[in-house]
């Protein structure tokens, strides 16, 4: 079961995400602070980490610094903070995702498959690429390409 750590100050929020992620089969928990949240962060592994940017203590956008510093845990950001520069920032400083409210859960969890997809999942390998096979003739869909007898067809 994946764990995701939530940091967030405002308790309905954070419980709202806390139980459609259990309700997705995660295992969440929730942290209200920004000191706190970066000391669960560090002490424990998750999956991926939900941060708000404005919270007590110690702002979102330090504890994604710090966590950078340490670790390649998948961070979304979830704030308020709407401004294209907020944004930028926050991808610049090491999150995977930013996601403004306010926002469906649906879609909150959508993009943390995407994240996973992105950070967690190997690549696919160049041996798995798309082709046929017709004799001498092949045609490999990934490269554009067509050849007889392993010679280039211009098209």
């Amino acid at each position: 079961m994946k764990k995701i750590l939530i940091i967030e100050d405002d308790n309905a929020i954070a419980e709202i995400e806390k139980d459609y992620l259990t309700l997705s089969g995660l295992d969440a928990t929730i942290i209200t602070d920004g000191e706190k949240g970066l000391e669960e962060a560090q002490s424990c592994p998750y999956d991926l980490i939900l941060l708000d940017l404005m919270l007590p203590d110690l702002s979102g956008e330090e504890v994604c610094i710090q966590i950078r510093k340490e670790s390649r845990v998948p961070v979304s950001m979830l704030t308020a903070k709407t401004m294209k520069t907020d944004m930028l920032n926050g991808l610049d400083i090491g999150a995977d995702d930013y996601i403004t409210k306010p926002f469906s859960l649906k879609n909150l969890y959508a993009r943390m498959q995407a994240v996973w997809r992105r950070t967690l999942e190997p690549p696919v390998p160049v041996s798995s690429r798309v082709s046929w096979n017709h004799g001498d003739l092949v045609i490999d869909q990934d490269r554009k390409e067509v050849c007889k007898q392993e010679k280039p067809i211009a098209v």
